[in-house]
């Protein structure tokens, strides 16, 4: 019975010592994975001295942040995802002007077939030929749709699914827009 109650006492104590942990460390863990995603999120804005700074949520909407230069707004910075590349998920963070011109695509996680898929990686030529177009007045469409946009031969379906997540995006644009918070200095 004593090896029992040694045992049970120690588990005991070693599980109030790994919560009392717990609760003095989780504040300084959540602020170092906010630190990390913004970092992370910088790198889907094209001017290195831009900052990012997080707005609140509108109803139910993905999370929004705004970018700004020397204190004054650039614009808006959301994630986008499609399911519907060639071996499914893909995800990016999209970066627009206040009035939703894309300013950069950073993907961050697909599955893509390698030296094909590639086309979706940042500073991509295909990538690339977004920057400029207007998510809501200039319709994001194949150059075969009568659209701008030039798909790759041999990622066709990679291509389609880019377009599917700007064009779902909207939505979030819009949200974003309709936010009245100004960036703090």
């Amino acid at each position: 019975m004593k090896p029992a109650l040694i045992l049970a006492t120690t588990g005991g104590l070693l599980a109030l010592i790994l919560a009392l942990l717990n609760h003095w460390t989780a504040p300084q863990i959540l602020e170092r994975e906010a630190e990390a995603k913004l970092a992370a999120l910088s790198r889907a804005l094209p001017h290195p001295d831009e900052t990012v700074r997080p707005l609140p949520p509108k109803g139910g909407t993905s999370e929004i942040y705004w970018s700004a230069q020397a204190s004054e707004p650039t614009g808006y910075l959301f994630g986008i995802r499609t399911n519907a590349g060639y071996s499914g998920k893909i995800e990016a963070w999209l970066s627009v002007t206040l009035s939703g011109e894309i300013r950069r695509i950073y993907t961050f996680s697909h599955k893509e077939t390698p030296g094909i898929g590639h086309i979706i990686e940042p500073d991509q030529p295909f990538i690339r030929q977004f920057e400029g177009i207007n998510l809501l007045s200039d319709g994001i469409h194949l150059r075969s749709n009568g659209g701008a946009i030039d798909a790759v031969t041999g990622a066709t379906i990679t291509s389609r699914a880019i377009i599917d997540a700007l064009t779902r995006s909207q939505a979030t644009f819009i949200a974003a827009r309709g936010t009245t918070r100004e960036i703090d200095g």
